[in-house]
């Protein structure tokens, strides 16, 4: 949550309050935060690796097809999916374990990866 707050700090208006908070998200960020992302082909994907880390969060790109298993070994503290070229609604789609909905850690889908996320929720 401290790493949202932090990434949508740097993006507003609220100026000398990101240098307070980044302080604070450094202070949370001792228990290594780890944060896992999920490629599905984006274009945008080392960028979101490279937004994270200068935040100071450890993060890996591996592709969307990891196991949950590995998933698990890897013991995230958060995951983001990335985007994508394909379509949800195509018959290849490329899709994660759902299983990942029962990690109990947040997920946050940036394009694509927002429409697997609804589609795995059962959303339309």
């Amino acid at each position: 949550m401290s790493l949202l707050l932090c990434m949508l700090c740097r993006h507003s208006s609220l100026g000398s309050r990101h240098s307070a908070l980044n302080s604070r998200h450094s202070a949370l960020n001792s228990a290594m935060d780890k944060i896992l992302i999920l490629d599905f082909g984006s274009q945008y994907t080392q960028l979101i690796a490279r937004r994270v880390r200068e935040f100071r969060v450890y993060s890996e790109i591996h592709p969307y097809s990891i196991s949950i298993a590995e998933i698990r070994a890897f013991r995230p503290t958060a995951l983001i999916l990335s985007g994508s070229p394909a379509s949800i609604y195509q018959a290849d789609a490329p899709k994660p374990d759902p299983a990942i909905l029962e990690l109990g850690i947040p997920i946050l889908g940036i394009c694509y990866g927002l429409c697997v996320l609804t589609d795995l929720g059962g959303g339309e």
